[in-house]
């Protein structure tokens, strides 16, 4: 298999990281090709006469890493319930399995040297730690991301002993293995009282609050993407039905889509003969589809992973590709994330849990068929009208997103941090580098949450 120079590198770095370690968790974003790394890994494990697993969490994820694999002449064996026909012997030098089949089969006398956990960020998760710590505890173990953060911000450091990061979105859009990507995007809706829920926002909650939907995904798309190909990302099942129908060549997927017309959808947009798909939460992560040039998030999300993914699924190069077009409707880089190439420093520690305390149905305010009156609840208090139950569709109003530079939102982070009083120290920080790392934040202009991180990078990630 032919490698990339930073390829070749990094996995040089790997093998360095296994001469003091029995774990290393590689960092690579969304189109940088960590499948032909680990790949090449597994493949050079083989020749020296050790056995590989492969994790997966996605039966998609399978058979990619299948056809990978058989690239480099390795058949692999298959443990998993949602890929027809999977089968394996105890003969095999490499098995792809899915980690909720592998939960609950054994493989009998067949036993690896050597683990893969691809998109290990899912790896503090119950299971996968029943499978890397115990099950398969004594194997060597390599895990791969493109975001090694968790959504409930638990580090993975207690799986993965060191960290190998890849080159930057930016390094890889400048040597041509990305393309650039153009964000237009506005101040979203107000998700301050939308809790969070293992991480994410919870969706019926965002639903109701993306009635501050900025701009209407249909005309955007019309007027800025031009015919591209598309990948619309939708909050709810109702709000991707509701904007399918007004786009014209759009297919749409859901976790209901059977798996048989998901592929032959998936097939139809590559080769053009469709002009775009609107999902919910389907084609975040393992999904292919270069000539895709145009990202519309019509979700909001707090996650930055969920945020990453999705829009890498428009960076990669295809044949008369310069760049892909992000347009965020829902506020994800103007207010919580910024641009996709912007610089991010990844750490085995977390992020630490972000809590939000308020019920966004108290303050979820209708408009009274009847009379028009506004009110809180299941019917008008006015006229006593209450409405029937129906679906929820969400609201646009009028806007046009722009156009975000890496400027503007840094002068934007300064002044928020500066207006960010000093903090005082959770309990598990010391006082004193807690105090002089917040008078450097202030100082500097960095984000609120930088002081966090770099107490506990100064601590060695304990907290």
């Amino acid at each position: 298999m032919a490698l990339r120079s930073y390829q070749a590198r990094d996995i040089a770095r790997i093998r360095d990281a296994f001469a003091t370690s029995r774990s290393c968790l590689y960092q690579l974003p969304t189109g940088g090709g960590k499948t032909h790394v680990f790949v090449e890994v597994a493949e050079r494990v083989v020749s020296r006469g050790g056995r590989v697993l492969v994790l997966e969490h996605r039966g998609e994820l399978v058979a990619q890493a299948v056809r990978k694999l058989r690239e480099v002449g390795i058949n692999p064996g298959v443990v998993s319930a949602s890929v027809p026909g999977a089968t394996f012997t105890e003969f095999e030098s490499v098995v792809v399995a899915t980690v909720q089949t592998l939960a609950r089969r054994s493989l009998g006398s067949w036993s690896p040297s050597f683990v893969v956990a691809d998109e290990c960020h899912l790896a503090a998760a119950v299971t996968w730690r029943e499978l890397l710590l115990q099950r398969f505890g004594h194997c060597w173990r390599l895990g791969v991301t493109a975001t090694p953060e968790r959504l409930d911000g638990q580090g993975l450091g207690s799986i993965f002993r060191t960290l190998v990061t890849g080159p930057t979105v930016a390094e890889l859009t400048a040597a041509g293995h990305l393309v650039p990507s153009v964000v237009y995007s506005v101040p979203g809706p107000d998700l301050s009282n939308v809790p969070i829920r293992a991480g994410e926002f919870a969706v019926g909650a965002a639903g109701v609050a993306m009635g501050g939907l900025v701009g209407d995904v249909v005309e955007h798309y019309q007027r800025l993407g031009q015919g591209r190909r598309a990948i619309i990302f939708a909050t709810t099942i109702e709000h991707a039905e509701a904007l399918v129908d007004g786009f014209d060549g759009f297919a749409l997927l859901t976790g209901k889509t059977p798996r048989r017309e998901r592929n032959d959808t998936i097939d139809a947009l590559n080769a053009g003969t469709l002009r775009g798909i609107v999902n919910v939460g389907v084609l975040v992560e393992g999904f292919d589809c270069p000539p895709v040039s145009y990202i519309g998030l019509a979700r909001p999300t707090a996650s930055l992973t969920v945020f990453l993914q999705s829009i890498g699924r428009g960076l990669r190069p295809s044949p008369g590709k310069v760049d892909c077009i992000i347009a965020d409707h829902a506020g994800n880089a103007a207010e919580r994330f910024g641009l996709p190439d912007q610089d991010r420093q990844w750490s085995l520690a977390g992020r630490g849990r972000r809590v939000r305390g308020v019920d966004p149905d108290a303050l979820a305010v209708s408009t009274c068929d009847r009379c028009f009156a506004l009110y809180r609840g299941d019917a008008c208090p006015r006229c006593g009208y209450a409405p029937p139950v129906r679906a929820r569709r969400l609201q646009q109003r009028d806007g046009l997103l722009r156009r975000l530079t890496a400027a503007e939102i840094r002068e934007r982070e300064r002044r928020e941090s500066r207006a960010t009083a000093e903090r005082p120290p959770p309990r598990w920080a010391p006082p004193q580098l807690w105090e002089r790392l917040e008078a450097k934040r202030r100082r500097e202009g960095y984000k609120p949450g930088w002081t966090i991180g770099a107490c506990r990078a100064r601590m060695g990630g304990r907290r």
